[in-house]
């Protein structure tokens, strides 16, 4: 018998993958959020909608529900938050995410950092400024990239190319030096490690190429090919087996093209938003996890279809707008890019959903109307 699940926020987009994953193997999935206008809630496969003030509301629907499961689409802060009192809540209900001192070390960006460097994990060049002379400092060497320790993945990372530009943004966000660190900008092919870890090794795994992105440069993928690359495989395992995460989780890598190495960039303890992208290529990451916590996970999941070509056109269309709209690419660039995303016949879709489009359209509409 499948059980009762809760989403929780089912306005961040892996919530309508989720639905779909779990819907359509009869697990009864409740969707919550904050929000009214979620296309997640037009989903053929949303057994019940409901609208609460925060994921502590949510979780109390859930349990008044007789939800077994709750997966948490949160931001990094309340997703530690979270963790943090996972252990006091799970005796009515499990809860999707990794334990409270993992979740607290993996995003906090200034202390992965020294983690990977401590066990041999390559990053790139990294200062941690005690005072804004320690940034200036390292702005006379070149361009580099500004994050925030605490952040929500690439939406929180600024390219500073001087120190005008750094005492620009500091007089803008008005933050403080112990609060950021600054690294060297790397170039060279994205690729992400996408997975369910249980504390020492991956239950399974998906690699991708990060190809566009929006926001542009630094948001999450709107067009990506699978790949594969064992040294980033390795890097993931090893650095989620020293912090004993067991869980969904997502890592960033760049292979540095001065020396052929993959560089760490980021991770995230939770749901990316092209979760579905996987599915289509074998890893269907919501069902596995589904199965992880309910312990009935039997082989590991590791092998998928390599080189295939996905988007959402949706998210790609808004990443396209922001690529030919930036002073940063050169007119060759912006050619090249809008080529390749009219280029449909080169691509698999892995939002829209022809069995379930209600959401997808009205998403279509909700842009429509913020644009009209």
């Amino acid at each position: 018998m499948r059980k009762n699940i809760m989403v929780y926020d089912a306005a961040d987009s892996p919530a309508l993958p989720i639905a779909r994953s779990l819907g359509r193997r009869g697990v009864r999935v409740h969707l919550a959020s904050s929000k009214e206008r979620v296309p997640a809630f037009y989903s053929k496969y949303s057994s019940k909608n409901h609208l609460v003030r925060s994921y502590r509301e949510a979780l109390e629907v859930a349990l008044n529900e007789n939800c077994e499961l709750f997966i948490p689409l949160l931001p990094e802060k309340e997703l530690v938050d979270l963790a943090k009192v996972k252990s006091k809540i799970e005796n009515g209900i499990r809860i999707a995410c990794g334990d409270y001192e993992a979740v607290k070390t993996l995003v906090d960006k200034g202390r992965i950092t020294e983690i990977s460097q401590k066990i041999g994990i390559p990053v790139p060049e990294t200062v941690f400024p005690k005072s804004e002379s320690d940034a200036l400092e390292f702005a006379k060497s070149g361009e580099f990239i500004l994050k925030f320790r605490i952040g929500s993945g690439g939406r929180e990372v600024y390219v500073i190319r001087n120190e005008s530009e750094y005492l620009s943004l500091k007089d803008e966000l008005r933050f403080n030096e112990k609060d950021v660190l600054l690294q060297r900008v790397v170039e060279g092919k994205q690729l992400s490690i996408s997975g369910i870890c249980d504390k020492s090794n991956f239950v399974a795994a998906f690699v991708y190429e990060r190809l566009r992105f929006y926001p542009y440069p630094f948001g999450p993928a709107t067009y990506l090919k699978s790949s594969r690359n064992d040294d980033c495989l390795k890097y993931s395992e090893k650095l989620a087996e020293e912090v004993e995460y067991s869980g969904i989780i997502n890592f960033d890598f760049i292979i540095d093209e001065t020396d052929g190495k993959p560089k760490l960039i980021d991770v995230n303890p939770r749901f990316w938003g092209s979760v579905n992208a996987a599915a289509i290529c074998g890893v269907d990451f919501p069902w596995l996890l589904y199965r992880f916590y309910f312990g009935i996970i039997d082989e590991i999941e590791t092998k998928h279809a390599e080189g295939i070509h996905l988007r959402s056109f949706l998210e790609d269309f808004k990443s396209i707008a922001d690529v030919l709209f930036s002073k940063k690419e050169t007119k060759k660039e912006k050619i090249r890019n809008l080529l390749d995303f009219l280029n449909f016949l080169k691509y698999r879709e892995f939002m829209f959903d022809f069995s379930d489009l209600t959401p997808n359209l009205y998403e279509i509409f909700e842009i429509l109307g913020r644009r009209f």
